[in-house]
């Protein structure tokens, strides 16, 4: 289980902190992940993901990219938001 870390599609629930699946990795010739197909649970609709660029300050000059996916292990979450879920 993952848990969406940022706003993709409010009218679908693609929203920070939903419980979702991954359903399948697709990678490049390079071996490298290029998307995630992930499917949002309760509500079985299927998203993919590509990989996002943030722009990160390293010092007051410098700055760096951080490349990554929109979310985040699901394997510890707090009291609160279990208590919202459906199981």
């Amino acid at each position: 289980m993952v848990l969406i870390n940022e706003n993709i599609d409010m009218s679908k629930r693609a929203i920070n902190g939903a419980f979702t699946i991954i359903t399948f990795i697709k990678f490049n010739e390079n071996k490298i992940i290029s998307n995630i197909t992930i499917e949002i649970i309760n509500i079985e609709f299927q998203l993919t993901l590509k990989q996002c660029n943030y722009k990160m300050k390293y010092t007051y000059e410098n700055h760096f990219y951080k490349v990554k996916f929109p979310i985040l292990l699901g394997y510890a979450i707090t009291g609160h938001k279990v208590q919202q879920a459906t199981i």
